[in-house]
């Protein structure tokens, strides 16, 4: 009997150290993957092995790598239940602090983010992203009452399950958009570890004979669509240029992101090139995304957490100088912030659009245009920034827009309203606003209204019409914004 015993014994710390070592195996693995950036699966490896864990501050130092992961992969609801565990153990590390605010910032739960900011601000006084944070908690509702002239809708054409963001409008008609999504595509790969979603592929659709978006298509070429993660394109204005990202990867091994480009012959995409913008040993291990191209093909505006920037990543750019592209300048603190400036997109007058997180927002990224001014007497340029405000931007995330031409239209990519932290495309017109001339015509005598009175109309822009009043003597026409008139009432 006291064998069986010692047996029973023997055979019970055997599984209890069996099981041990393969918790601790699980908690090495969630912590590698943590460190390389697969965050989706970081957070998977994390969950399996809280419950395994005995001490107390390696517990709190789980909870807040798992918070971590879910934000870093959109998954604010998990991430801002998981912060809130982290408070309540005193995690010693405050940073739980401002990205509890933050993701609770997309939630719009203001007061609850307002109180994270400020403690955190208790040991950093002077961290801009907590001070922002604040500012936009008090700011929020007085700017969701400002009703900017823009209309938004989700697109019924473009969108899927899964995701699609950064649009790019193509062609002197803008009758091709080109976006990126993580559909099943020609080349879709298996779940990615960063993001729990496929690997992402460049679509195409057109405008058909009746003005209609066709189904979108992955394009054809094996050289752009590949197992990696390939997009967020822009264009130059002839179409016949594309600049897009590719994010290579192993599983447990990031081997970079790069900038290509392609060239169109026909209906055909070229071998893309590598475009190479850093030539330091670090360089393979940094980041070179989201390009955008001037008109010219002259500037090249890019994402980049190299060394030299202002915390996060931040936008740079390079330009090509008898084909060579210069070593990339920082787009400098009027542009950059502590938090992420990612997604840039130039229009043909000058105008910068990007999205940030660490302005005073609405909440997650927001979309914001950046206008170049020329300051009399000084070379350099300095920019005047201002965010895009509702119903462009939203609590959640917004970004990579483009426009049709010169037009107040075009597309962007949000994940509002999607419980699964999925980017979709949504349309966005401004109307232009329509001026009219009214007067009054009446009997300098007696004061008396003049019915059909004739008012002749001759502006500097080509007008020369001819107006009759009304019963009431008033009259009304339409004319052109920025144009001179006279005109003579008989």
């Amino acid at each position: 009997m006291p064998y069986r015993k010692a047996l029973k014994i023997i055979f019970l710390a055997f599984i209890l150290l069996f099981t041990s070592c393969k918790s601790g195996r699980l908690l090495k693995k969630a912590y590698k993957s943590y460190e390389v950036g697969e965050y989706y699966t970081s957070a998977q490896l994390f969950q399996r092995s809280y419950r395994k864990i005995k001490r107390r501050d390696q517990k709190a130092e789980v909870t807040f790598l798992m918070a971590e992961s879910y934000r870093l992969t959109n998954q604010n609801l998990k991430a801002d239940a998981k912060y809130k565990q982290v408070i309540r153990s005193k995690y010693a590390d405050s940073i739980a602090y401002l990205n509890a605010g933050l993701v609770q910032l997309k939630l719009n739960r203001l007061r609850d983010a307002r109180k994270n900011f400020e403690t955190y601000l208790e040991a950093h006084p002077n961290n801009t992203l907590a001070l922002n944070g604040i500012i936009a908690c008090d700011s929020i509702a007085e700017w969701n009452k400002i009703k900017t002239r823009y209309t938004v809708r989700k697109h019924d054409v473009f969108n899927s399950r899964d995701s699609e963001f950064s649009p790019s409008l193509v062609g002197q008609d803008n009758d091709i958009v080109y976006f990126t999504s993580t559909r099943d595509g020609k080349n879709s790969g298996k779940t990615n570890a960063i993001t729990g979603q496929k690997s992402t592929d460049i679509f195409m659709s057109r405008l058909d004979s009746k003005n209609n978006w066709v189904k979108p298509e992955p394009l054809d070429e094996e050289a752009i669509n590949t197992e990696f993660d390939d997009g967020v394109t822009s264009f130059s204005p002839d179409g016949k240029s594309m600049y897009f990202t590719r994010a290579s990867y192993e599983q447990g091994k990031a081997l970079g992101t790069a900038i290509f480009k392609s060239e169109r012959s026909g209906a055909k995409w070229s071998q893309p090139n590598e475009i190479k913008l850093y030539t330091d040993s670090l360089a393979d291990s940094l980041i070179y995304a989201h390009p955008a191209i001037n008109a010219d093909e002259t500037v090249l505006y890019f994402v980049s957490d190299m060394p030299g920037g202002y915390g996060g990543k931040d936008l740079w750019m390079s330009k090509n100088i008898a084909g060579n592209w210069t070593l990339p300048e920082n787009m400098g603190p009027q542009i950059n912030t502590p938090g992420d400036e990612m997604f840039p997109f130039i229009r043909q007058n000058g105008e910068l659009y990007f999205a940030s997180n660490g302005y005073p927002g609405l909440g997650g990224l927001d979309i914001y245009k950046a206008v170049p001014q020329q300051q009399e007497g000084e070379e350099e340029l300095t920019w005047k920034v201002s965010n895009m405000l509702s119903p462009i931007n939203s609590s959640e995330d917004d970004f990579g827009i483009t426009f049709e031409s010169v037009k107040e239209a075009g597309f962007f990519s949000s994940n509002r309203k999607d419980n699964k932290g999925h980017d979709h495309i949504y349309s966005f017109v401004k109307p232009e606003l329509e001026y009219y001339l009214e007067g009054y015509v009446r009997d300098e005598k007696t004061d008396d209204p003049l019915s059909d009175a004739i008012i002749k109309l001759i502006g500097n822009d080509g007008t020369n019409v001819k107006v009759k009043t009304r019963k009431d003597g008033t009259f009304s026409q339409k004319i052109n914004r920025n144009a001179e008139y006279v005109f003579l009432a008989t």
